[in-house]
């Protein structure tokens, strides 16, 4: 036993040493010894020792052994590092590439403060993976530290080329100077006063290994101050077309084949402040192969005069970046107009619907002659929209109150009422409804919704005719004007949540909360889609999903078919939810409601895995975009 002791003492200390995180070891190194010695008195040593290694390696046991004042950003960070060491270390990543290109660094410079520029390069130099090359281009600085700087850092690594522009080119001109002396196979973009992380060229490398014919890999990316404090992270979703129109969320890091750059022309003159956007919109005609790595590997410096700061400082980005969205709907010959979003940087398409389709608005009802009443109204007066009409599906309405509403709205020739005298199953009322549609497409609304603005059909309508697009989500809230939905998240809460669920609904708390997005699935509260494409796919799971999770399953069905789930912030209703039907608070509603969330989760595992739209980082447990 004193032996098996000793083994295991020796083992601890060298982990713990590897972590160098005063509160990990604490914390986890605690936890390690007294699950050691409870396990030593009952198993060999070599199954204690890999139990011991998987606390330290599996990252969500290593994470769930901190305590929760521990999860912040700046432990977040902690941990990031921890791992990637681990991977450096003891899976040995550089040697296990069989693919090993030559990355060029294009660091275009203008009169930046060598307080800037030697964090920037060192950040570089010091990068794991060294098979790169670093290539400063100086557009006619005059700053004399400046060039001081530069004649200094040029002397400290053969793979640093410094060239001096003889004239001011600006910065796109500027960085296609600096690519006509690029020799790699990819080349990544970084700004002259920002930082990376040691690792992130591995990353980059690993991923181009696992997809060999990659063209574009971006990573996730936060802000730090003057002071060096690293704040403001922006967890991405994998790529998105949809969210690129609306704002450039994929920004740094960004590495490019040059191959595909050459075939682009690189950078535009005439772009600048938003150069990369409009970039990374004239590659994305030319190849879908994009890479997303979930890891904050680049950190954007914020100080007075930089875009990180406020996109205020820099109003000709603004409209350098609605120029370059401009230009890709005119050259992919989408009709509509740009103007700017909710916020600096965003933006937002305002497409022409190409025809006046029939929509069928589906509404199922019990009673509740109120909340009926009140929807039907809004959409009948709140709908700029003319071409509609309202299918009223009456599931065992037995108040006289219901009765005299119904003959009210049974004069109104938009409105047919049918009846479904059978049990509640909201899958098969809706497919019953959808049986006697007329329209083109089929909404299915909630008798608990009323509509905010005018448009918002209008809305909707403009991109479920679009050829690629299967279903339309609307922006829903509680009736204190805070979020219900704004869009489904496999996964939160063991099965699928509501992102920003609880937030303001008119404000932005999150880069991409307020732009026009796709998800996985949307809510079937309000939910837009082509009626042929309803009935192709056998419309929602009757026999499974009677209650529960039959839109996130119809939203996956449709996916699997190859078409787009998309979000619209601007159709903007309210949701007084589960006002007809109650909440799951009794026992045998939880049981009926995990039943079908098992189901929906074994029927699209793969999917559940990891949620595309969705960040790996974020929580799992609530909807607020909080750490794991």
């Amino acid at each position: 036993m004193n032996c098996k002791r000793s083994a295991l003492q020796t083992f601890l200390r060298l982990y713990l040493s590897f972590l160098k995180r005063p509160h990990q070891i604490l914390y986890i190194g605690k936890e390690l010894i007294r699950m050691s010695i409870d396990s030593l008195k009952n198993e060999p040593l070599s199954r204690t020792l890999l139990r011991i290694k998987s606390y330290f390696f599996e990252p969500i046991r290593f994470n769930h052994l901190l305590p929760a004042e521990s999860n912040t950003y700046a432990h977040f960070l902690e941990r990031q590092d921890a791992i990637a060491l681990h991977d450096l270390k003891v899976n040995k990543v550089l040697d296990s590439l069989a693919i090993n290109p030559l990355i060029t660094v294009i660091v275009p410079v203008f009169n930046t403060p060598p307080k800037w520029l030697h964090p920037c390069i060192n950040s570089i130099l010091g990068q794991w993976y060294d098979r790169f090359e670093l290539i400063i281009y100086d557009d006619g600085s005059s700053n004399k530290e400046t060039l001081k700087a530069l004649e200094k850092i040029k002397l400290l690594d053969s793979r640093i080329k410094l060239i001096h522009g003889e004239e001011r080119l600006q910065i796109s001109l500027a960085t296609n100077k600096a690519l006509s002396y690029a020799s790699g196979e990819f080349i990544a973009f970084i700004d002259h006063d920002d930082k990376i992380e040691p690792n992130a060229f591995m990353e980059v490398v690993r991923s181009i290994n696992k997809t060999p014919d990659i063209d574009i890999i971006y990573t996730d990316e936060d802000k730090i101050d003057q002071k060096g404090k690293r704040f403001g992270p922006y967890f991405k979703s994998d790529f998105d077309e949809d969210l690129l129109l609306s704002n450039n969320f994929i920004s740094h890091l960004c590495v490019v084949r040059r191959s595909i750059g050459e075939r682009v022309g690189w950078l535009k003159e005439g772009m600048e402040g938003a150069q990369d956007h409009d970039l990374l919109l004239r590659l994305i005609e030319h190849t879908t192969k994009i890479a997303h790595i979930p890891k904050v590997l680049y950190s954007w410096r914020q100080y007075p005069g930089s875009t990180a700061l406020s996109h205020s400082e820099k109003p000709y980005a603004l409209e350098a970046g609605r120029k370059a969205v401009k230009e890709y709907i005119s050259r992919q010959n989408i009709d509509a107009s740009v103007s700017n979003g909710p916020w600096g940087g965003a933006y937002r398409l305002n497409r022409v619907i190409k025809t006046s389709p029939l929509v069928t608005i589906i509404v199922p009802f019990k009673d509740q002659s109120d909340y009926l009443e009140r929807c039907i109204e809004s959409v009948l007066t709140k709908t700029s929209y003319e071409n509609f009409e309202i299918l009223l599906v009456d599931n065992n309405s037995a108040e006289n109150k219901t009765k005299q509403l119904l003959k009210k709205l049974a004069v109104n020739d938009k409105i047919q009422i049918l009846e479904y005298n059978l049990p509640f199953n909201f899958s098969a009322i809706n497919n019953y409804a959808a049986k006697h549609a007329s329209g083109d497409y089929l909404l299915f609304l909630n008798n608990d919704t009323e509509v905010i603005n005018e448009d918002w059909l209008t809305e909707m309508l403009m991109h479920i005719e679009r050829s690629n697009v299967g279903v339309v989500g609307a922006n829903l809230r509680y009736e204190d004007d805070t979020v219900q939905h704004q869009g489904v998240i496999l996964g939160i809460g063991g099965y699928a949540g509501h992102i920003f669920r609880h937030f303001p609904a008119d404000e932005n708390r999150h880069f991409s909360q307020g732009l026009v997005r796709q998800y996985s699935a949307v809510t079937g509260a309000c939910l837009l889609t082509k009626t042929n494409l309803f009935h192709s796919v056998s419309g929602f799971d009757a026999e499974n999903l009677q209650i529960a999770f039959n839109d996130v399953d119809y939203c996956l069905k449709i996916k699997s078919e190859g078409y787009r789930v998309i979000y619209t912030p601007y159709a903007k209703l309210y949701h007084y939810e589960s006002k007809s039907r109650g909440y799951e608070d009794t026992k045998e509603k939880l049981e009926r409601f995990q039943q079908e969330g098992r189901y929906l989760i074994n029927k699209w595992r793969d999917l559940f895995e990891a949620d595309s739209f969705y960040n790996q980082n974020l929580t799992l447990d609530r909807e607020d975009l909080s750490l794991r």
